[in-house]
């Protein structure tokens, strides 16, 4: 989330430039709104759109160890896992910020419509050859929101009366309500984010560019003179617009400009559209397994690992009637996908591996008969097919996994955790994203990120099979390897 906000960031910024650089002075406010709306929404969806342009190299999976896992030093194992998890959560707390500042915004939003609900209620309806409208003694300035506009309670005169009516009968007219709206809703999410607030005056500005420039020149001395009069009162409904809306300078300045629209500007605008484009949009999610550290990125997604540890056993030798001792690898797990805690949905009990909820235990069971109905479009020589792993959340969707396979002159159980049968991968891929097959019942589950694991053998034959390299499937310097 941090790399999408700094290229919204980006965006933004880049075209905010170009818009005053290029076309905040252009008497054009229709394509200057259009503009606005389109750079405010690039900055949105730029960063998730993914550029086809560019082109993930394949790269052999890089492991850097966290934790060089020795039996001599598994305390300093402990220790550096245990320092890592009473670190201070600072995305949980941002997490929490954030949506305490949206719930606010929401609430105000709420008010708002409220006034506006209860001042239509207590006040008095006006009919006039222009338009109807609403006056009530405590509404301080003349406002509009959609077709309903509202005056304070004074006596006009009958110019005054007309200009104020036709100005606000504009903003109905160009749909300007709809506009507030929107920026409300977007304010839940970007309330803090300044750039957003850059964007909202300007649309409003923009707003008032488009209703001025519809007075007629014989009423633009008087139009003037009326807006410095009504300058001194304001009104603060975010919904709403004001007639005395600032800068009445810039509002006078655009109305009285004569300077023909200088359309090569707008094209200008383009290059940069494409350079927010070019530089900011999301590289195609990479199928390689990058681990550094503990973590490992696949696809975009950031998956955090829990080192595993050594331990030592004894064991007496039924022979001998000796002691051996044993060392015994526990294997990392994962604890966290992008940010998010991620809940162990099972564990092994004397070897059979058992999911934590019967929902799980139907996913894991669809997940094996899809695999077993697929066999025929996988290589003859593969026996057996383990998926590790799995991150999925509680729509099922997808996060992470890895494949695992044996049989005949097969055995890539290796540090990195590539599958070395390509079609196995597909196929696999195909079936973990197919939510209809695997969870036919659209069951939801109880958190919000789970890892499960299963395999499949296809028959007990072909699981016998002699491997190519058995002395691979022990790949951790250790002879028993346990996951829990």
């Amino acid at each position: 989330m941090p790399i999408i906000l700094f290229k919204t960031t980006i965006v933004w910024l880049i075209l905010l430039l170009a818009y005053f650089i290029l076309l905040s002075r252009e008497k054009a406010p229709h394509w200057n709104r259009v503009f606005l709306w389109l750079a405010l929404i690039s900055g949105i969806t730029i960063p998730f759109i993914e550029n086809p342009f560019l082109s993930v190299q394949t790269v052999t999976q890089a492991i850097t160890p966290a934790n060089n896992l020795t039996a001599e030093n598994p305390a300093s194992t402990a220790a550096a896992t245990n320092k890592e998890h009473s670190a201070w959560d600072w995305h949980t707390l941002l997490s929490y910020l954030w949506f305490a500042g949206a719930a606010f915004q929401a609430f105000l939003l709420l008010s708002n419509a409220g006034q506006l609900y209860f001042l239509k209620k207590f006040s008095r309806k006006n009919l006039h050859p222009i338009a109807t409208f609403y006056s009530n003694k405590n509404t301080p300035a003349a406002f509009s929101f959609g077709k309903l506009i509202y005056l304070p309670e004074a006596d006009y005169a009958e110019q005054d009366l007309r200009l104020i009516l036709q100005h606000e009968q504009q903003h109905a007219q160009h749909k300007h309500w709809i506009d507030n709206l929107l920026l409300e809703l977007l304010q839940i999410i970007f309330w803090f984010h300044p750039l957003f607030y850059s964007f909202k005056k300007q649309i409003k500005l923009v707003h008032e560019y488009e209703v001025d420039q519809t007075i007629d020149v014989t009423d633009q001395y008087d139009y003037a003179k009326l807006l410095l009069m009504q300058s001194s009162k304001s009104y603060t409904d975010k919904l709403i617009h004001t007639f005395n809306f600032s800068p009445l300078k810039k509002r006078i300045t655009m109305m009285t400009n004569t300077k023909k629209v200088s359309t090569w500007k707008y094209l200008l605008t383009l290059p940069a559209i494409a350079l927010c484009f070019g530089l900011m949009s999301a590289s195609p999610g990479s199928d390689q397994r990058v681990r550094n550290g503990n973590i490992t990125t696949f696809r975009g997604n950031s998956i955090e690992w829990l080192p595993g540890t050594i331990d030592t056993i004894e064991i007496i030798d039924p022979v001998t009637g000796g002691t051996l001792i044993q060392t015994v690898h526990n294997t990392d797990q994962i604890i966290k996908v992008n940010g998010h805690k991620v809940t162990k949905g099972g564990k092994y009990d004397m070897g059979k591996y058992n999911t934590v909820t019967p929902e799980l235990a139907e996913i894991k069971k669809n997940i094996e008969q899809a695999l077993l109905k697929n066999k025929s479009r996988m290589p003859a020589n593969v026996a057996e097919i383990s998926i590790q792993d799995l991150v999925i959340d509680k729509h099922l969707n997808v996060y992470y996994y890895d494949v695992f396979t044996s049989g005949k002159d097969i055995n890539d159980i290796n540090a990195s955790g590539l599958n070395k049968v390509a079609e196995v991968n597909k196929i696999v891929d195909e079936l973990l994203n197919n939510k209809k097959l695997i969870n036919p019942r659209n069951k939801k589950l109880d958190k919000d990120y789970y890892t499960i694991m299963t395999d499949v053998h296809f028959s007990p034959a072909e699981s016998q099979a002699q491997n190519k390299n058995p002395e691979d499937a022990k790949k951790i310097n250790g002879s028993i390897q346990i996951q829990d």
